[in-house]
Formats: structure tokens, sequence, C-alpha cells
């Protein structure tokens, strides 16, 4: 018989390892501190019988009950576990803790205030040794809470069971049966039942085992698709908040709390509006949006996805999947502009230049306004970069683009159309304006001095202009653009340095 108990508490040390290495997740980790509590208690009661003085009993009683004051608890625990699908909230999980360790303490300190039992009588059969004792009031509290915890137990995996279609084949099913056994051999051993000296308690946990072995390896309690679903909701990257049907937040995950401070256990049962970030998110009927947040005063983008849940053919709320694509956002706002504009100015290339250039003159012509264009092209190019390099070539170009954009309208448009040649388009200008705003950025270039490499470098430019306002019918953007490119070789011809018209 003591080989067997030994065996017993072996065989849930090894319980208690397995489970607490080989699965990752948190009903693994109670039911290994399970079974290291029935492991602790088993050993204990091993220790009681070999145990020849009182002083031995006693100290292996404190052993017995060290494993013994938390396993109501811990199996009260694994079943909200299973039955909610997630941990108890840390008040529940504090109050049902009370008992047990006030028990533990109570039995340490007990030949203080003999709560838990008065008396201490040692029995003796074949050599081998048990404690008897006389009950005190806080012994029938802690079998109070312990039955409570068993019912408990019991009612969760029957309803489980319930829901499975009573079949054997079933986590549920084994975890109720082995909900049982403990619990009906504790019953026969406080009401006295039988005459034999051993502690059946012992065997209960063994058939418990027995049962949780079933559970485990042969239908993988530990390893259920909705443990697993829980794995995967808690450790996505991607942030997942679930509301129902009036936009109520029902779960959130931990990448979702890592991004909106405001999910927290408060936030449960709160419209998702209660919050300005909130608001922004739900008020968006798509079933995919991005929303913009800011984080460290730094603009941070999140795509969304909304996915409803539906049964019964009625909408019963709806999940919302996001991700933080600012990367994406900035790599795809990179990429767009470097397919519209010149990597060296920073204005429009001659692609996107043309592209809108036809979108102004369809403006003009729709609004019967008018349109000039001026072609801008430096005189000698060749000399500077002949002179100074390809580099202060460069700089002469770009300090050209941002005088021009300093003098020009935000509503007007200028681009590179060849390598030092520049095309601006005057909204709502007619020749004679379009000719004065030449002749200033022809004026404003001569007067800039470009420093580089501790050398000041000056230009001049040649502009050609011309206008719709000198057409009588429409023209095409084209015959536009050619136009001011014969006046700007007009102006080349006539000496440089200087603004002329068709």
């Amino acid at each position: 018989m003591l080989l067997i108990e030994f065996s017993i508490s072996i065989a849930f040390i090894i319980l208690f390892l397995y489970s607490l290495f080989k699965y990752k997740n948190k009903i693994a980790s109670l039911f290994a501190l399970l079974c290291l509590s029935i492991a602790i208690f088993t050993f204990g009661y091993c220790m009681e019988l070999l145990s020849n003085t009182r002083a031995h009993i006693q100290f292996s009683l404190n052993i017995e009950l060290s494993g013994l004051a938390f396993i109501p608890a811990l199996w009260i625990l694994i079943s909200i576990k299973f039955y909610l699908k997630k941990s108890s909230p840390f008040f529940i999980t504090f109050i049902i803790l009370i008992i047990p360790f006030l028990t533990f303490f109570i039995f340490l300190t007990n030949q203080y205030h003999h709560l838990y039992y008065s008396k201490l009588l040692i029995e003796e059969y074949d050599h081998l040794f048990k404690a008897d004792l006389v009950k005190g009031p806080w012994y029938y509290v802690f079998i109070s809470y312990t039955y409570v915890g068993f019912l408990f137990s019991v009612f969760v995996f029957f309803s489980k069971w319930k829901e499975a279609s009573f079949s054997f084949k079933t986590q549920s099913f084994w975890m109720l049966i082995g909900s049982f056994c403990p619990a009906i051999a504790y019953l026969i051993y406080i009401a006295d039942y039988y005459s034999i000296f051993y502690d059946l308690t012992t065997f209960g946990f063994a058939l418990l085992a027995l049962c949780f072995f079933i559970a485990i390896f042969k239908y993988n309690f530990l390893e259920l698709h909705k443990i697993a679903r829980e794995h995967v909701f808690d450790e996505i990257n991607e942030g997942i908040i679930v509301l129902d049907q009036n936009d109520q937040i029902v779960d959130y995950n931990q990448a979702a709390k890592n991004t909106f401070s405001w999910l927290n256990s408060k936030a449960i049962g709160k419209s998702i509006f209660t919050y300005p970030e909130g608001t922004a998110i739900g008020k968006n009927a798509s079933c995919q949006f991005t929303s913009e947040i800011i984080r460290n005063n730094q603009k941070k983008y999140l795509g969304f996805t909304i996915t409803n849940i539906i049964q019964k053919n009625e909408p019963i709320g709806k999940i919302l999947i996001f991700q933080d694509t600012t990367e994406q956002k900035d790599a795809l706002e990179k990429l767009n502009y470097l397919a519209t504009n010149d990597s060296l100015t920073g204005i429009f290339n001659r692609s996107k230049l043309m592209e809108e250039a036809e979108k102004e003159l369809y403006k003009a012509y729709l609004y019967k306004k008018d349109l000039s264009a001026l072609m801008i092209d430096i005189d000698f190019f060749k000399k500077v970069n002949d002179t100074y390099g390809h580099l202060a070539g460069d700089k002469v170009i770009t300090c050209l683009a941002n005088v021009c954009k300093n003098r020009l309208r935000k509503s007007d448009i200028i681009g590179r159309y060849g390598g030092e040649e520049f095309l601006v388009l005057l909204s709502d200008t007619n020749l004679q304006n379009a000719l004065q705003i030449a002749e200033d950025l022809r004026i404003l270039i001569e007067k800039t001095d470009i420093e580089y490499d501790c050398k000041v470098i000056k230009v001049k430019v040649s502009l050609g202009v011309t206008s719709t306002s000198i057409h009588s019918e429409k023209v095409r953007i084209n015959d536009l653009i050619n136009e001011s490119d014969i006046a700007l070789y007009k102006a080349k011809n006539s000496g440089r340095n200087r603004v002329c018209s068709i």
C-alpha cells in the first residue's frame, strides 16, 4: 500500500513537470500546480505512515496540508478557465485563494488556537502510523469550501459535456468523471464509512489522474482548439477588438492593448464611442479603412479590417483586426513621390508635369480662363558644369527651382521639362501678366548668389512665354508647349538673359 502511495506521488510529479514544460498556456500552468499540490499531499501522507513519533507525524501533516489546502482552489480556477475560455479576473482569483491561504496559516499555527483540530491522536497498524484528528471549527469551513469547489467543477464539466451532446469521447466527460473521484473518496473518509486503516482520498486523486491522463493524451485536453485559438488571439501581432451589436467592447488582445492604452478591464462593456480614438474607428462603415493616430508626437497609420459575427443569420457583433501600416504607407508615399517628382529638385517630373498640364488646360477652357506657359532654360549651363563640375550644376538647377517656387503662386505648376529646362504653367493668367512674371523670375535668378565649394556661382536664364489668350480657338497642350519653346529659342537667339513671346 505504501508503495502505491509513493507511486501516485511520483506520477503526479511527472505530470507536473510534463504539463509545465510541454504546454505553454495558462490552463496547463494551473493544471501543473494542481498536480504539484496533489503530489505534495500524497508524499506527506506517505511520510505520515512511516512516522513513529508525534513530532514526525506533526511534520508530515504540515506537508500534507501544504498541498491539500490549495487543491480545491486550483481546481476551481481550472474549471473557470475551461468554462469561460479565459482566466478569472484578479479580484475573483484573490477571493478564491483567501480560504486556502488562511487554512494553511491556521494549520501551521494550530497549537496556539486549535481551530483546525483540537487533539492529535495516533493510530498504529502493521507497523505503520496514522494521525487521527479531533476536528476543530475551521476544519468544517475548509471541508465546506472544498465541496463547494468540487460541486462547481462538476457543474462546469457537466455543462460542457451537455454542449458536446453527452459524447463519451470528449475532454469534458473525462474531466467530469475525474471531478467525482476525489470528492467521493473524501466523503467516505470524513464519514468513516470504511474500517480499513488507509485514507482513500489519495486513491481518489489517483483516479482523477487517470481521467486527466485520458483527457490529456487521448483527447488533448491541454491542446484544445479553443485553447490554441485563445493562444493565437493573445499572441498574434495584429490587434483585435471584439464588439457586440451595440458597439460595446467585449474583448481585446494584448496587441490591441499595447496600441490603445484605454483598452483595459474597465473598458469591457463600454461603447467604443466612449473614447475619442474609438469614435474615429467606430464611425467607419467600410469593411476596410485606415485610421490615423498620434503616438509620441508622431503620426501612425493603422489598417483596419472589420468582420461581422453572424449567428443564426443574425449579426451579433463584429471583430476589428488592425495592424500598423505606417511603414507601408510611408514606403508607398515615397514610391508615389519618386514616380511623380524629380529626384533632384523635388518639383514635378516630365511625366507628372504633362499630366497636370492637361488638367490645367481642360479647366482653363471649362471655366473660360486664360492659361500661360513659360519655358525656362539656363544660359551657358554646359560652362557651369565644365568650370565647377556636375555637382555644382546640380546645385544650380536646385536653386533655380527653389527661386521659381518661391515667386510663383500655389495654384501655378512648375516641373523639370528637360536637363536644365523648366516648364511653368500659370493658371488664370493672360500673356501680358505672364510676361511680367517671367521678367520677375529672370531678375530674381540673375541676382541670386549660388554658393558651392566656397565659391559663388551666378547664372542667367532665357524665358519663352505663350498663352491661350492669344488664340481665338482651342489649342492642345503640346501646341502651347511648342509655342513657349519657340519663344525660348527666340530669346536665346536674341542674346540670352531675356524674355520673349511668339
